[in-house]
């Protein structure tokens, strides 16, 4: 009987502590291909938690295929976030990317590898928790393409990497998602997740519903001569 009520008050002051934020996170851009193999993309992105806009940034991103398997890409964001004060201060985001993509059957396998940095002389004081804190990521992902529908069910898992002079390299956080992709009719990409966060250095989680709209253009070939 003691050992029950020793347990039922762990478990209780576990909750009271744990802290949980819920997020609504709206993408909204356009994707236009240069080339075969170069793509550019500028993308707007509002983050709201519950209902108080916490981030919002611009992302400019550059896309290259190397091979049919490796597509590494350069993301530049000018980032708005909201501290604890409720005032939002700006600062320069850079992301490289080392995308890897593998086609088999109908399934879509995939990985990226991403370092996160700033150009910011004075780092902004986000926690090892922050989806915008430099570091390194990894995401894996798989996506299965049903024949003949727009639907496309994805699920993936990334993981989050810090770095000090205490701990060295170890893993703070990692995030499951599971969503689908809808390949509509005309130029348009829509994408819906929700995805699970759980920090590994303290008792915070994440609950977030994502919803992304793209718009896809591609360069007009020119019409040859006679």
């Amino acid at each position: 009987m003691k050992f029950r009520l020793i347990f039922l008050a762990f478990l209780i002051s576990n909750g009271v502590f744990a802290q949980m934020d819920q997020q609504l996170w709206v993408t909204g851009g356009a994707k236009y291909a240069y080339t075969k193999k170069l793509d550019f993309a500028a993308h707007l992105n509002l983050r709201i938690e519950p209902i108080i806009l916490n981030t919002f940034f611009t992302e400019l991103t550059a896309k290259y295929e190397v091979t049919k398997w490796f597509k590494p890409s350069l993301d530049y964001r000018l980032v708005s976030d909201r501290n604890d004060f409720g005032n939002y201060h700006w600062t320069q985001r850079v992301n490289l990317n080392a995308n890897f993509e593998k086609k088999w059957n109908r399934f879509e396998f995939g990985a990226r590898v991403r370092l996160q940095s700033t150009l910011s002389r004075v780092r902004s004081p986000e926690s090892s928790f922050s989806d915008i804190a430099p570091g390194v990521r990894i995401k894996p992902e798989i996506l299965y393409d049903f024949d003949n529908s727009a639907l496309s069910p994805n699920v993936s898992c990334e993981w989050f990497f810090g770095n000090d002079a205490y701990s060295g390299i170890y893993v703070s956080k990692v995030r499951a998602a599971i969503g689908l992709d809808f390949e509509m009719i005309g130029p348009y990409n829509v994408s819906l997740k929700y995805m699970y966060g759980q920090s590994l250095l303290k008792t915070k989680s994440e609950h977030i519903v994502s919803f992304s709209f793209t718009q896809k253009y591609k360069r007009k070939s020119k019409e040859k001569k006679n």
